[in-house]
């Protein structure tokens, strides 16, 4: 009998010791998998960060092919999760802009987050994405006609072509302020709340838009029209009001858009 009773309490054991090893191999299987849920979760935000940036490069790059900057004279912002925006480097030309070329700046106070030295027109960019927030990309370019207009006394009507009215709308005007000023990102920020383009006295040109290729288009039509009046020696005929009416509402009700 006290054989039976031994035997007993080391088969209890045996099977108590056997169901705590089947738990610790059940526990062992969920965290690794837990693991790599994360681990993947990680990586498929990486591999969207690091799209994103590819895409930023490579808006850079074809403004500077299009011929809308000229060595460092632009820059390049877009807005990111989290209240903040990438902007490309200061001195940085954007036709040669590396991933190691852009800052991440915190929208809410101005502060620097990551990255690079910004651009001296982080301040411009910030005060825009304050006030206009559907806006997702912003650059400052100074493309050759656009800016021989900028440094006119008088003020052009830019609705020679179709796109300016369809695609553009009003344009903005400041006056010139110091570049990289508080000054300047309060009069721009304050122009664009009724405009998506606007000329900067003497110095250049300001898009805001809803995505990279939006920006670009905005900016190659309003160079488009601004050639079309400096070539013409500023004879070209605008459109008639009739017709801009007529544009405007047939954009309301297509919403051709960018």
């Amino acid at each position: 009998m006290f054989k039976n009773i031994t035997q007993s309490g080391i088969l209890k054991r045996h099977n108590n010791f056997n169901r705590g090893r089947a738990v610790s191999r059940n526990i062992s299987d969920i965290y690794p998998r837990k693991q790599r849920v994360l681990q993947a979760e990680s990586n498929c935000a990486q591999g969207m960060k690091e799209t994103e940036k590819r895409a930023f490069r490579q808006c850079a790059r074809e403004a500077d092919r299009l011929g809308l900057v000229r060595c460092s004279s632009g820059n390049l912002s877009e807005r990111e999760k989290g209240d903040r925006m990438r902007i490309s480097g200061t001195g940085v030309w954007l036709g040669r802009l590396r991933g190691s070329d852009t800052a991440v700046v915190d929208l809410s106070d101005g502060s620097f987050v990551e990255g690079c030295a910004p651009s001296g027109e982080f301040r411009l960019h910030r005060e825009v994405y304050r006030c206009r927030p559907d806006v997702s990309v912003i650059l400052h370019f100074q493309s050759e006609a656009a800016t021989v207009l900028a440094c006119l006394p008088e003020v052009p009507d830019y609705n020679v072509i179709i796109e300016v009215p369809v695609y553009l709308g009003g344009i903005g005007l400041v006056p010139f302020l110091p570049p990289g000023s508080a000054e300047l990102a309060v009069a721009v920020a304050g122009a664009m709340k009724s405009a998506d383009v606007v000329q900067m006295r003497n110095h250049g040109q300001v898009v805001a838009g809803s995505s990279f290729d939006d920006v670009l288009q905005k900016a190659v039509f309003f160079e488009f029209a601004c050639s079309v009046i400096v070539k013409s020696s500023m004879k070209a005929i605008p459109l008639k009001a009739e017709t801009l009416e007529m544009l405007y509402d047939y954009k309301k009700k297509v919403r051709w858009v960018g």
